[in-house]
């Protein structure tokens, strides 16, 4: 014989029991399952796709910047070339006045990170890292050099007169 305090007790069971079959509490079930398998769906693949993507972004970073140091040099050997042609002939002078604020402005502004300008022989013309202070803001804010990227290098050839013409290979590293 049911007696209305045994029902009374039982009562909290029976909601719990009948909640799934009701319409509305199966389709919230569904749903939070199909979210749940989603995020972690889309966080496994973050995980895998995510660091390589920015390895790739660094170096791509750094090849632009050795390339964009190429064009800080054609450009000033064009202005040095009508002001002071003996300054591009003279390996010392071109390396000292021309490469080597080049390769400084481009440490500190373009690559932030280590620029190296070398002869095709090998023989370097000009090497140049970022200026102490902003390489401690940077790492201040948290951005270490990452050591999966490898140096990037550009080569180019700069004409230093009319019948002649070094090449140069610009590489920036620790970006």
């Amino acid at each position: 014989m049911r007696s209305p305090r045994t029902d009374a007790l039982f009562e909290p069971v029976r909601r719990v029991v009948a909640l799934p079959q009701r319409l509305n509490a199966r389709l919230v079930l569904a749903l939070a399952t199909v979210v749940g398998v989603a995020l972690l769906v889309s966080g496994i693949a973050l995980a895998q796709i995510l660091p390589g993507y920015f390895v790739d972004q660094a170096e791509r970073r750094a090849e632009t910047a050795a390339r964009a140091t190429s064009l800080l040099v054609r450009t000033n050997a064009d202005f040095l070339r009508q002001q002071r042609p003996a300054w591009l002939l003279t390996p010392e002078l071109r390396n000292t006045r021309l490469l080597r604020p080049v390769a400084e402005n481009a440490a500190t502004e373009l690559a932030q990170g280590t620029v190296v300008i070398t002869y095709g022989d090998g023989t370097i013309g000009a090497l140049a890292e970022p200026d102490p202070a902003a390489d401690a803001a940077l790492r201040e804010q948290g951005l270490l050099p990452d050591p999966e990227v490898a140096p990037q290098s550009y080569p180019d050839v700069l004409r230093v007169s009319a019948g002649s013409s070094v090449q140069l290979i610009y590489t920036s590293r620790t970006v």
